[in-house]
Formats: C-alpha cells, sequence, structure tokens
C-alpha cells in the first residue's frame, strides 16, 4: 500500500528556499521572475513574479 505522506515528506527534504532582494527596481507595479535550474528533470515551483509599490 502506498503512502502519500511519505511522498510529501520527500518533497520537503529535497526542498529549497531562495530569497531575493530587488535591486534598482526604480517604478511600482508588476516583475516578472524566472527561475532556471541546471539539473535535468528538476521540478521548480515559484511565483511568476511580484508586485512592487
Amino acid at each position: 500500500m502506498m503512502h502519500p505522506e511519505r511522498g510529501v515528506l520527500n518533497e520537503f527534504r529535497s526542498a529549497y528556499v531562495l530569497y531575493h532582494t530587488a535591486r534598482g527596481v526604480d517604478r511600482a507595479g508588476y516583475h516578472a521572475i524566472d527561475v532556471k535550474v541546471k539539473r535535468d528533470g528538476a521540478v521548480v515551483q515559484a511565483r511568476r513574479g511580484y508586485f512592487s509599490s
């Protein structure tokens, strides 16, 4: 029998949290974010962008 919680636990074990502080953003509004990785088969979950004021 499969245990769904094991998949979630494995996902958290291999997760990374990245923080970025934007500099030189002189306009308010929406800014797109593009996250890329070099590892084949990696799954990236990221925001599409952010709003600044």
